[in-house]
């Protein structure tokens, strides 16, 4: 069962917090509401097309002529934050100067943008999140199907599995889920660092053709208890502050093939068992049988769903919507 977010006070914009979960000993599908604080926000000078990567991915090359950035950002991202194709967009900054800034992809206009830290292992799970050190473990799919598992370690860092490699700053994008793999029934803490602010806006969540996407909703448990300080941090999309519901979460808007993508969700032991899987298709969400309206069926807040794209890579652009919170 979800627990509820607890406060840590708030700033101009985003409010700041962490929330608890109960995770089943076993496997489990989760995914992170919360991301790092907006560190610079503005209207791009100007666009233009950067060197393409040794792999043909092309980059962007984006200027703020009134700022002067003193540091590189060699853990942050851009976010496009104009309305557009590429509102919600996630950009890694793969280089920078006193005025620019140089982005993984493709865009163009003039766009006003935000930059944020990524999430990271380290920063998602302050304290290692109450998971025991060299038995439970997380696993992220890769774009390209591969997996990786890391494991916590003494003093609140993370190591690859070969139980020595510093895996502390691997990168955890928005949306994207995770696997934990849990040896008792325990509760987990996500959030409470740097990982503490709760995002509004679109976001792009990227679906890869023919991998295990496994992805979820960036929505922080809210508050059931009226004398929580974000009892009022509530979603039209929630019920009870536990649950989502598919049809609220944009799934009916994202390029999904209609009646062959598929979403799929999880009973909430430990063992990864599937609840059932959904088809979008004549903007609603539908059960397998491809009839049964499933708009209303629920997603317990904090989890992770795998959604198949079948015959091209997709973009699940999520829109969450939160009063008093920033982008």
């Amino acid at each position: 069962m979800p627990m509820p977010m607890t406060s840590r006070g708030q700033s101009a914009g985003p409010v700041i917090g962490y929330y608890k979960v109960d995770v089943p000993a076993g496997q489990s599908a989760w995914v992170c509401g919360l991301v790092a604080m907006t560190e610079f926000q503005a209207q791009a000078t100007s666009v233009a097309p950067g060197v393409p990567l040794a792999d043909g991915t092309p980059t962007s090359v984006i200027t703020q002529s009134s700022t002067s950035w003193s540091s590189p950002f060699p853990l942050h991202y851009v976010e496009i934050l104009s309305a557009g194709p590429t509102q919600g967009a996630v950009l890694d900054i793969i280089g920078s100067t006193a005025t620019t800034v140089r982005v993984r992809g493709a865009i163009s206009g003039t766009p006003v943008f935000c930059i944020r830290k990524h999430a990271t292992l380290a920063t998602i799970f302050k304290g290692l999140g109450g998971m025991v050190e060299f038995q439970d473990s997380l696993t992220l799919y890769n774009s390209d199907n591969s997996l990786s598992s890391y494991f916590p370690a003494g003093g609140g860092n993370w190591v690859a599995e070969d139980f020595f490699t510093p895996a502390n700053d691997t990168v955890i994008y928005p949306g994207q889920g995770f696997i934990l793999s849990s040896t008792p029934d325990t509760v987990i803490t996500i959030g409470g660092g740097e990982v503490a602010y709760v995002k509004s806006g679109p976001t792009q969540v990227p679906l890869y053709r023919g991998q295990t996407n496994v992805v979820g909703p960036i929505t922080p448990l809210v508050a059931t208890n009226p004398g929580d300080p974000l009892y009022g941090l509530t979603s039209t999309s929630t019920v009870a502050g536990g649950n989502l519901t598919l049809g609220s979460l944009g799934l009916t808007n994202s390029g999904l093939e209609e009646f062959v993508d598929s979403i799929t969700l999880f009973l909430q032991g430990g063992d990864l068992n599937p609840s059932g899987s959904f088809y979008v298709g004549l903007g609603s969400v539908y059960a397998d049988d491809f009839f049964t309206p499933a708009d209303d069926a629920l997603l317990r807040n904090g989890a992770a769903v795998i959604i198949s794209a079948e015959s091209a890579d997709r973009v699940w652009k999520q829109t969450p919507t939160y009063p008093g919170a920033g982008n």
